[in-house]
Formats: C-alpha cells, structure tokens, sequence
C-alpha cells in the first residue's frame, strides 16, 4: 500500500512522452512488423495514458492504430492535447521506475 503522504511522480515533459511511446510502438513494429506490432501496442499505449488526463479522443483514435501515419496522426493529437501529461494519478508506476 501507498503512503497516505504519497506524492505523484512529476509528468515529463509533453514531447519526451511522445518521443518515449514512439519508440516503443516503432520497436515493436520492426520486430513483429505492421501487422501485428500495431495492434500489440494499442495495450501499451492505453497503459501510458492511463490516469494522465488525456481526452477520450486520443484513447479512441489509440484503439484506431494500424498504420504510421496513424502514429503520427496520434502522435500529433498528443502534442497538442491541452491537459497532457499530467502525473499519474492512479497508481501506475512512473515511465523511470526500473
């Protein structure tokens, strides 16, 4: 259990957590091509999101990932999503926890 006193981790910065789930969704592609890395990493990315204020519309066009350009399409709504990131607020382990 968590310390009532429990702070939680500091978002990074907007473009770094772009820039981090890029890379993995393009890791994971390269390894199980586009057929099956794109879908792989829909879970994966939800699992970012979760708990960061991001609005339904990036989770939604998340669920829509198939493509590279549809990663950059979800890349964009990301950066320009106004409330994102916010720290996590539900307990999920920072993107910096070993």
């Amino acid at each position: 259990a968590r310390p009532r006193d429990h702070v939680p981790d500091p978002a990074p910065p907007l473009a770094e957590f772009v820039d981090v789930i890029r890379s993995h969704v393009e890791e994971t592609v390269r390894y199980y091509g586009e057929g099956s890395g794109f879908p792989r990493t829909r879970k994966l990315i939800l699992r970012y999101l979760k708990g960061r204020g991001f609005p339904r519309e990036v989770k939604g066009a998340v669920s829509r990932l198939s493509s590279r350009e549809g990663l950059d399409d979800l890349s964009r709504m990301m950066e320009s999503s106004p409330r994102a990131p916010l720290a996590r607020t539900c307990g999920v382990a920072s993107m910096d926890a070993p």
